[in-house]
């Protein structure tokens, strides 16, 4: 009897660290996954603790020692954080028995990724798209696709390694720059908005706002790790977009461009086609991307109409209130976790556009407008990150415990006790 209770505690304590494990790999922030983890291990019987930063996990149960994992910073999976929240929703509800969520997750953990072509494509839709949006030709829209295809060919190429994978920023800038500098010796192509198009998705500005979001719930390690992580992928871009427009220097300058940018209705297609190919890129599932499309609409309509009153920083408030509006609405109606589409929602809102010029500023000597650059970026975080936090005021996600009577299921723990 003893070595069945002392088995069913370590299932509990497993499946709980399976699923805190699971969060960081969808990129969860530190508070939805420290919340989550101990509300399911309070449901199992465990007082657990539970401190997440973007490279450990700390997990203690009662006053047995903490035991630190060792994780890597993790990418935005939406269709993995979905799956995850209906592991932690069955096991607050009661509804699935720990060994039979610990194979979920495990499954889960298994899925194959994405197929290149499919990335391909994605990258090279947001990147003509982000063009457009920037201010860019049509000529510029097609440049910038075909360089989106090759920053979304270099980190697959560059392999697993991981040397290789500390070294894919800064190689895919260089690499993008160089050829944006040589089609502009050619044609009229703005060299710095190709580059900027094409790298719009390696562009920690999601990371920033994550991060300054972090600091203002009091997550100040793993808000402060972000910022570090941000400033070293800013630099990384930055440095390799300068050894590309210096090595593409000699071919010379190019012809004039012309600054009348694409006409409306190719802002509207750029609007229409960016949602989708975000989400591919996110790994959002079909079914939310319709909610996805809508938040980011409006979020970029909010934004425009703010900026023409007040101005940009306004804008991005506003623009991101509209946007978590949205996302928490869908969240309580679809029973979804609202990051699901207020992630890829903001992603048109992010100040990392700003801030990659500010660097790029640098190190063309411009040391003015690379400071103003960065300030501005952090200006716009912090707007974008009050915006967020005023509509979680005015409306909250649904918390994820089902109010629902449990259903009977075979993998249900048993009646009277925490499940084991």
């Amino acid at each position: 009897m003893a070595r069945n209770r002392t088995k069913r505690g370590e299932g509990r304590l497993a499946v709980v660290v399976d699923l805190a494990l699971a969060l960081h790999r969808c990129d969860t922030s530190a508070h939805r996954l420290e919340g989550t983890v101990r509300a399911v291990g309070l449901r199992l019987g465990l007082r657990v603790e539970c401190f997440a930063s973007p490279t450990a996990l700390f997990i203690g149960v009662g006053d047995e020692p903490a035991r630190m994992l060792r994780v890597e910073p993790a990418q935005f999976d939406g269709e993995a954080l979905v799956a995850v929240d209906g592991v932690a929703r069955d096991l607050l509800a009661g509804r699935v028995a720990p060994a039979a969520a610990r194979r979920r997750l495990k499954r889960l953990k298994a899925r194959p990724p994405l197929a290149a072509p499919v990335s391909l494509l994605a990258f090279a839709v947001v990147s003509a798209s982000a063009s457009v949006l920037l201010g860019g030709t049509p000529l510029e829209a097609l440049a910038a696709a075909g360089l989106g295809l090759i920053a979304g060919a270099v980190g697959p190429a560059l392999g697993p390694h991981p040397a290789a994978r500390r070294l894919a920023a800064l190689a895919t800038a260089a690499l993008v720059a160089a050829v944006a500098a040589a089609m502009a010796s050619r044609l009229p192509v703005a060299p710095e908005r190709a580059t900027l198009a094409a790298l719009i998705v390696l562009v920690p500005g999601l990371s920033l706002t994550l991060a300054l979001s972090e600091l203002s719930e009091g997550h100040l390690v793993s808000g402060t790790a972000r910022l570090a992580a941000v400033a070293v992928s800013f630099l990384q871009l930055g440095l390799g977009a300068g050894i590309g427009w210096a090595a593409a220097s000699v071919l010379g300058p190019g012809p004039a461009i012309e600054e009348a940018g694409s006409p409306q209705v190719a802002h509207v297609l750029a609007l229409a086609v960016a949602p989708p190919a975000i989400a591919v890129l996110m790994r959002v599932r079909a079914e939310d991307v319709p909610a996805l499309a809508g938040a980011t609409w409006l979020g970029v309509l909010g934004a425009r109409f703010g900026a023409s009153f007040v101005g940009p920083e306004a804008g991005a408030l506003l623009g991101a209130f509209v946007v978590g509006l949205a996302s928490n609405a869908y969240a309580r109606r679809a029973a979804v976790p609202s990051p699901v589409v207020m992630v890829p929602g903001i992603l048109l809102l992010v100040p990392g556009s700003v801030g990659f010029r500010g660097f790029a500023a640098l190190l063309q000597e411009e040391t003015l407008r690379g400071v103003e650059a960065a300030f501005a970026a952090l200006l716009l975080a912090a707007c974008l990150v009050g915006g967020l936090l005023a509509a979680h005021a005015l409306l909250p996600e649904a918390p994820p415990v089902s109010r629902r009577r449990p259903r009977a299921s075979a993998d249900a723990p048993p009646r009277g006790r925490p499940g084991g």
